[in-house]
């Protein structure tokens, strides 16, 4: 658990995202015992950012993990940018893209 005594602060409102949608800390804790199972601990992850909740509860897993997250704006501009600097930091290696639907693995050749 990355935060301690979690039991005790359950019930309180840990996040509210850019839509005034709010997380509780038990509810924050339990999505991100489930975003942890996707991805190896201690992991670069990239994340492309938004203002939603599942980001704020995937970044917090990744903490959690011991995996160093990587925050990249979604609304990045010029988005040739974004493109680059992911084509550069994957094209060596092999790496999973989760989403808010499941992973999937890609294999560099």
């Amino acid at each position: 658990m990355f935060l301690r005594n979690m039991a005790s602060i359950a019930h309180r409102i840990a996040v509210v995202d850019g839509f005034d949608n709010k997380l509780t800390y038990g509810e924050l804790e339990k999505i991100s015992e489930d975003y942890k199972r996707c991805i190896p601990t201690r992991s670069l992850v990239m994340i492309l950012c938004d203002y939603a909740i599942e980001t704020i509860a995937f970044y917090y897993s990744q903490l959690s993990n011991e995996s160093v997250p990587m925050l990249i704006d979604r609304k990045t501009k010029p988005v040739s940018h974004t493109r680059t600097m992911i084509r550069i930091l994957t094209e060596n290696h092999d790496f999973d893209i989760v989403d808010r639907t499941g992973i999937e693995s890609r294999k560099n050749p």
